[in-house]
């Protein structure tokens, strides 16, 4: 079976380009056909790592007003050359029209962003009567366009019960990157967050809880890893607050494995989320985590009070003491983190990648 994942590009450090590396490696390691194709050309060696196996193709297209209708143009023209069994979008802006290549191949819409991403981007107009009915027309339009594929997946039911009554939709959450080989003892006094330095991910909130904590463990750290057009304003931020021996905003790393086994606590403060894998990979490594219960995949993920703590959307005053509830409380932190060690494991590749195999396979049977 020939699968073609579609991606804007695939160098970056980014959660939708580590999760297509390894299902693509899954996939191809296990007799399928897999291609990677991008939007643009693209000549820098890839972040994570893809199997040799896997075929890559650019579209080289030109990022200007027509670039909608040359990618329907072009990729048509590459399928009829190699004849996909399935073709996946990862949903991002001109990949939304995969459905418009009428090669026969059978389509799948995959988010890797919640519905309520653009909703939140869009909040501001929900406050006055023509910007709820503008809202209302955007997420009409989305929604048409995931009716018009054979499958429509998402990553957590929280986002499947947002989407309403659409036949055509499942969820099949991110599966592990990895399955720890070590954990953390929880004894270093680090608290770590990662991702990319943007709006989406809300370490400026978190630089603001960290604010309020460092008063009573000044001895703890909190190092974020990621990277992104925020970074100097963190950066500002982090010097504004004096915080600046306490805090430290790291390049991205491809052994995320070691730093979260060389921490003791997990933090997410993302404003929204399509799921949250690094969440999930801390809490497989043994790390208690706190994460704002935003829309859509904390919720999924951590069972309250179990293996971790949710705090309201926006709340930096519950955040700081469930933070410090963990830092002063070895026990708790321990307890905690077995619990999210066990739980984590049911994301592993071998629970979650037959979801996929089982879609194609009844899709190919349509």
């Amino acid at each position: 079976m020939k699968i073609v994942y579609l991606v804007r590009d695939y160098i970056n450090s980014g959660g939708v380009e580590r999760v297509v590396a390894n299902k693509a490696n899954y996939l191809v390691n296990r007799g399928y056909e897999v291609y990677i194709v991008s939007l643009f050309d693209k000549e820098v060696l890839p972040f994570f790592y893809f199997d040799p196996k896997i075929t890559f193709h650019s579209l080289n297209l030109i990022d200007d007003k027509f670039i909608n209708e040359n990618f329907v143009l072009k990729l048509s023209s590459y399928f009829n050359e190699i004849k996909p069994d399935i073709a996946i979008s990862t949903g991002i802006g001109p990949l939304n029209y995969l459905y418009k290549v009428k090669d026969g191949s059978k389509k799948i819409l995959e988010l890797h962003f919640a519905k309520y991403k653009k909703k939140y981007k869009l909040a501001r107009f929900d406050s006055f009567l023509l910007g709820r009915l503008f809202t209302s027309i955007y997420s009409y339009k989305r929604t048409a366009i995931a009716r018009k594929y054979d499958a429509f997946v998402v990553l957590t039911d929280e986002d499947r019960l947002d989407w309403g009554g659409l036949n055509n939709i499942t969820t099949i959450p991110n599966p592990l990157s990895f399955v720890p080989t070590s954990y953390s003892d929880l004894k270093t006094k680090r608290v770590i967050a990662i991702g990319r330095y943007t709006t989406q991910k809300g370490f400026d909130l978190l630089i603001d809880i960290w604010s309020k904590v460092h008063p009573y463990f000044p001895d703890w750290k909190l190092s974020f890893y990621g990277v992104g057009g925020k970074k100097r304003k963190l950066e500002d931020q982090v010097k504004r607050l004096n915080l600046g021996n306490c805090i430290e905003l790291n390049p991205p790393t491809k052994d995320v494995e070691s730093e979260l086994t060389k921490s003791a606590i997990y933090a997410m403060t993302s404003r929204y989320e399509g799921f949250g894998l690094t969440l999930l990979e801390a809490m497989t490594c043994g790390l208690p985590a706190v994460s704002f219960a935003c829309k859509s995949g904390p919720r999924d993920i951590i069972k309250d009070g179990e293996d971790g703590f949710l705090v309201s959307m926006g709340d930096k005053d519950g955040f700081a003491q469930k933070l410090l509830l963990l830092m002063s409380n070895s026990d708790l932190r321990n307890a905690m983190g077995d619990a999210a060690r066990k739980n984590g494991l049911r994301f592993k590749e071998d629970q979650v990648m037959p979801k996929w195999i089982n879609l194609f396979d009844n899709l190919m049977k349509e």
